[in-house]
């Protein structure tokens, strides 16, 4: 996608220079890439299945006038890839005068539109609690095979509530589980609903760099590969690479977030007596019940 110059830094944000940096990354890893303007991305003549494998966008948004056009070519077989997407394709914009902007700016919020992510069985829910939960982000076998030097990455990562719904399912590339094992939504995978699929990574991290990450450049380049082989039926999904993330899921208990990071007893100091294992994480403690004021008899 070549959005021109125009920037708006809301909600949303264009990054034209990231989009130019991807386009030569995959040129110089033998991609053949052509750059299509918001006027051809809406145009199905212009842009569409049979001329294009894969479409590469950034962040949360997508041109309204290009929505319907968009699920078309996901629909008929061509896949998408979200570059630091929290909210994939949540945010209607169009051009005003020489920038980008919501669609409609007023009244708040009337820009989202979930079209494009029901197309491909993935909703995006607004529930503060399950922001940013997961706190080990592991690479699956998929991702290893297309990135083998993809690591673990422990700590929060930003993330919105983003789940599988009505038949869609999701294989994640970084598998990200809170502090307890839960799963939540992976900060990347393939999303698939019958034949429209997308390739979705959540954050500029790693499609951009920073600290704990040094693959951005190799990540864009194993992600289009990934995508390339979905579209030409290269890369076979099992039911075995999926997860399962329940939209209803709870948050986690109190103590609960945090992963275990070793031993932080203090120094020359003798505990008279222990509730927990010191660990940094409070999920061995057993939870409380409800008007309890003494410990459990297994903590005594």
């Amino acid at each position: 996608f070549d959005p021109g110059d125009e920037i708006f830094d809301g909600r949303f944000r264009i990054d034209p220079q990231q989009l130019d940096d991807v386009a030569q990354a995959l040129r110089a890893a033998n991609f053949n890439v052509t750059r299509v303007t918001a006027e051809e991305l809406r145009a199905e003549n212009s842009f569409n299945a049979t001329q294009f494998d894969v479409l590469v966008m950034r962040g949360d948004s997508v041109p309204r006038d290009a929505i319907s056009n968009v699920k078309n070519f996901a629909s008929a077989g061509g896949v998408l890839i979200a570059l630091a997407a929290q909210r994939p394709f949540l945010i209607a914009m169009e051009r005003r005068g020489k920038k980008w902007d919501y669609s409609p700016a007023q009244p708040n919020f009337a820009w989202e539109t979930q079209d494009v992510m029901q197309t491909l069985g993935m909703r995006y829910i607004y529930a503060p609690g399950l922001h940013d939960a997961g706190v080990r982000h592991t690479p699956t076998a998929i991702f290893k095979k297309y990135l083998p030097a993809a690591r673990e990455v422990l700590g929060k990562q930003p993330s919105f509530w983003v789940v599988p719904e009505d038949g869609g399912e999701f294989y994640p590339l970084m598998r990200s589980r809170r502090g307890d094992g839960a799963d939540v939504s992976p900060q990347i995978f393939i999303a698939r609903k019958g034949n429209a699929r997308a390739v979705v990574s959540a954050q500029d991290l790693w499609v951009k760099g920073g600290k704990g990450w040094d693959l951005s450049t190799q990540t864009v380049v194993a992600l289009a590969r990934i995508a390339a082989d979905l579209h030409s039926g290269t890369l076979k999904l099992t039911p075995a690479d999926r997860v399962q993330i329940p939209r209803d899921l709870s948050p986690p208990l109190p103590l609960s977030t945090r992963e275990v990071r070793g031993e932080v007893n203090p120094e020359n100091a003798k505990p008279v007596v222990r509730w927990g294992k010191f660990n940094g994480s409070g999920n061995e403690l057993p939870a409380a019940k409800s008007g309890q004021t003494t410990l459990p008899r297994s903590m005594k």
